[in-house]
């Protein structure tokens, strides 16, 4: 499903935003992309391109249609901000909600924006235009150092991830709403049994609107290219963290596995393992981004990252028998790949079934129930 970003730059303090006129209706800039892409990088870009000074402060009211969904990027311009294209112009927000839009989400999208303060806001700890300047406050505060370069991840209402450079090298940012308080809590207590093969966190609070701010160290490396030192590495990693792995009340048990499963080592189960999670670095192998980690069947989580990759998943497979202590023998690797198919396919209806229900998405969802259901049935076959 490919995502349409519809880009609202501001400038607060004049209260306008940039658009173009097509006789008497509206439109905002838009940029088309894939389902996977990072939208905040590509609008960031965007906006560098036209010479518009800005952040990238919200990924606001998607509305999900037959083909794609829709976003509102909330970019507000810092005030001395100027464009070099002749397509564009100020306009004020006034003018835009009471206009026509070119494209009806547009006009949608703005209007419910404007439904709770004079500039645009929607519900959530980060649901306004100014908290990129509150974390960087609280950055100075935090490393008593001055901020340079910032990367925008991701930027919903919810949950914010940013990269930012600072004098003493990089390093994230993460604000997380009150239900995902166990990544944080879970990387730091992994980082302590291996540090080297998680994120060093270098401050955490836990702040009086629920909301979690958490800074790690940068983990460098490079998306893993090689299955089979990524599965000796998870193995190993497993192996070692069985115990802390039982003994943590932040890891949900799944419950998506059969019961042909109940016989493998149980440990720590990542759910979102791909490339662009685990860095290889030297010799070293990390895991990032531990959010859908559960206690489980410890190989269904290679078979989350093997069928994610498109070489030498045989000999991954192998590697990862053979680095576990004792060996395993005769894994059901098909079925184990069926079991993560399924476990992806269902973290992703709850979050999406999340998204929905704090207004951060609109959708059909009977039609996306359809929809779900027919591409995993047609994942499973392909397996």
């Amino acid at each position: 499903m490919r995502q349409r970003l519809h880009l609202l730059v501001v400038n607060c303090a004049q209260r306008t935003a940039l658009a173009a006129r097509y006789g008497r209706r509206w439109l905002l800039p838009v940029i088309d992309c894939g389902e996977m892409v990072r939208a905040g990088p590509l609008v960031a870009r965007w906006c560098a391109e036209r010479d518009v000074a800005t952040d990238v402060a919200g990924q606001w009211l998607g509305r999900v249609d037959d083909e794609s969904v829709d976003w509102l990027m909330m970019v507000p311009a810092h005030p001395k901000a100027r464009t070099d294209t002749t397509s564009l112009e100020w306009i004020s927000l006034d003018a835009l909600a009471n206009g026509m839009a070119v494209l009806d989400y547009q006009g949608w999208a703005l209007r419910r924006s404007l439904e709770r303060a004079p500039l645009p806001s929607v519900e959530g700890p980060f649901g306004t235009l100014d908290w990129p300047e509150r974390v960087r406050s609280w950055l100075e505060n935090t490393l008593a150092v001055t901020p340079l370069a910032w990367t925008p991840l991701r930027t919903s209402a919810y949950e914010v991830v940013a990269g930012c450079e600072t004098p003493r090298g990089r390093v994230y940012f993460k604000g997380l709403a009150a239900d995902r308080l166990h990544e944080p809590i879970v990387t730091q207590r992994f980082a302590a049994i291996a540090p080297e093969s998680f994120a060093r966190t270098l401050a955490f609070e836990h702040r009086e609107d629920g909301t979690a701010w958490w800074l790690t160290a940068e983990c460098r490396g490079r998306p893993a290219d090689d299955p089979v030192r990524v599965a000796i590495a998870l193995a190993r990693l497993q192996c070692r963290l069985q115990s802390m792995a039982h003994e943590s009340p932040h890891l949900p048990r799944t419950d998506i596995s059969r019961d042909e499963f109940t016989h493998l080592p149980q440990s720590w189960m990542p759910m979102d393992l791909d490339p662009s999670n685990v860095l290889i670095d030297g010799g070293e192998v990390r895991f990032i981004d531990l959010d859908d980690s559960f206690i489980g069947p410890a190989p269904q989580a290679m078979a989350a990252f093997a069928r994610r990759c498109s070489r030498d998943t045989a000999a991954a497979y192998r590697a990862y028998e053979q680095s576990w202590s004792p060996p395993l023998e005769g894994l059901d690797w098909r079925g184990l790949e069926d079991a993560a198919i399924t476990c992806q396919s269902q973290l992703g209806w709850i979050r999406l079934m999340r998204n929905v229900e704090r207004g951060e998405l609109t959708a059909d969802l009977d039609a996306l129930r359809n929809r779900v259901e027919t591409r995993l049935a047609r994942r499973l076959q392909r397996g």
